[in-house]
């Protein structure tokens, strides 16, 4: 049964649905367009804080647990890149490394060069702690070894998707046989948690009448599904259609289409098509370990 959900035959599955999925891709594209061109007029909500998100999170979790009919919480550390608290941490850094640096510089005298030189180090260091720091929650994770959830939204309106999304991934690993660990082979890991990401989204845009929640999810979909649609008909020997193929969605590279393809898009396909035939239910079908929605049908 797992064995459905590996790039192998999730490949297959999307090469078997090609003209369901130039409608999935045309319609997904209008959709960011539409959005894509009243973004400057959008409420993205306010900056995202500790606080807010402390605030935030166990409501969303919540509603990403009640849509899965999954009935046990499983506990998590959520934390995110916030400057003035990464900036005590980085203090202490370099308190730490002015302490050592001092110490060694001066093992032979004590001399103001030696304390300068100290200065220097500590501040290198302190400030090398807050760019790694910021770099780490450039895009929102799961780290299963952990229970991480490292949240990367800039706003309160992304966040809402981004702790939809990376929480199922923490439900995936606790309730389902797919295997995070390996999840370049098994694309439908990325694929099921967008799915999530997108329908929670769409309660928020509905309960609070605000289109923003729908704009990133929007433009991730739109860019993944016109890369798997690249990347088949160019395995597929086709060529795609004008219309598909010149569409305004930005592509990261053109390696995912001409060489290979990333499990994010190849996985998000999938899922996107699967729900287009069989219904949003496939997304809690995964969570019962049900994959017979990815059988190919001869």
């Amino acid at each position: 049964m797992i064995e459905l959900t590996y790039k192998k035959n999730v490949e297959k599955y999307v090469n078997n649905n090609l003209e369901v999925l130039e409608d999935l891709l045309d319609k997904a594209a209008q959709k960011y367009i539409k959005l894509k061109n009243k973004k400057n007029k959008l409420d993205f909500g306010q900056k995202l804080t500790p606080k807010n998100l402390e605030s935030l999170a166990p409501v969303v979790i919540a509603k990403t647990m009640d849509y899965l009919e999954v009935k046990h919480a499983t506990d998590c550390y959520m934390s995110m890149f916030y400057l003035p608290d990464q900036i005590k941490r980085s203090l202490k850094v370099a308190a730490g490394t002015f302490i050592v640096a001092g110490l060694a510089c001066s093992l032979d005298k004590l001399t103001i060069s030696n304390l300068i030189m100290s200065g220097m180090i500590a501040a290198l260091f302190g400030a090398g702690s807050i760019v790694l720091a910021k770099e780490s929650y450039a895009n929102s994770s799961f780290d299963y070894k952990y229970n991480h959830l490292m949240i990367g939204a800039k706003n309160t309106v992304n966040a809402v998707g981004s702790v939809a999304h990376e929480y199922t991934h923490c439900l995936q690993h606790y309730f389902t046989d797919l295997n995070i660990k390996h999840n370049l082979n098994n694309p439908i890991i990325e694929g099921h948690a967008r799915g999530l990401e997108g329908i929670i989204s769409e309660k928020y845009a509905q309960d609070f009448n605000n289109e923003a929640y729908n704009y990133l999810h929007s433009e991730r979909v739109a860019r993944e599904l016109k890369i798997a649609y690249l990347y088949t008909c160019n395995k597929k020997e086709i060529t795609p259609k004008k219309s598909l193929k010149e569409l305004p969605i930005p592509l990261d590279s053109i390696f995912f289409y001409i060489i290979d393809i990333d499990h994010y898009s190849l996985g998000v396909t999938a899922m996107t098509i699967a729900s287009a035939k069989n219904g949003d239910d496939v997304y809690k079908k995964v969570m019962k370990n049900d994959f017979d929605f990815l059988k190919i049908i001869p």
